[in-house]
């Protein structure tokens, strides 16, 4: 690729042809239609459904005992997030009509296993008001 020697003027009118109004696509109509704040949070929504979705899809595809080690794991690690995260795989397998009732049972052990860690009493803070 090679720099060639332009004038100004040649310059200024390859400006004003970028500046050409570009013919219309559909989708540019459809993001008109949304102020800018409804478009970032439509978006927002979607790529939280997509992640929502491949999460989904990776502890599915692998075995039961797979996905329950994965899940109680998660549930020691982080229980609070396990809980949603649990509540979206199961919305999400319900939208898409997806039984496999023993992935199913492996999230909602690991469910019971984060709410009730969640629910200890850490040690030494009996006496705390």
């Amino acid at each position: 690729m090679s720099i060639e020697p332009c004038t100004k003027q040649d310059f200024e009118e390859g400006l004003r042809q970028d500046e050409s109004p570009q013919p219309e696509t559909p989708y540019r109509g459809a993001a008109k239609a949304f102020s800018n704040t409804e478009y970032q949070s439509a978006r927002q929504m979607l790529d939280i459904y997509c992640g929502v979705e491949a999460r989904m899809t990776a502890l599915i595809n692998t075995s039961a005992s797979d996905c329950a080690i994965t899940m109680d794991n998660r549930a020691e690690r982080d229980p609070v997030d396990t809980i949603g995260e649990v509540t979206q795989l199961l919305v999400m397998m319900n939208h898409k009509g997806i039984e496999k009732k023993s992935h199913r049972q492996a999230m909602l052990r690991a469910a019971r296993k984060a709410l009730n860690s969640i629910g200890e009493v850490p040690n030494g803070s009996e006496n705390r008001d």
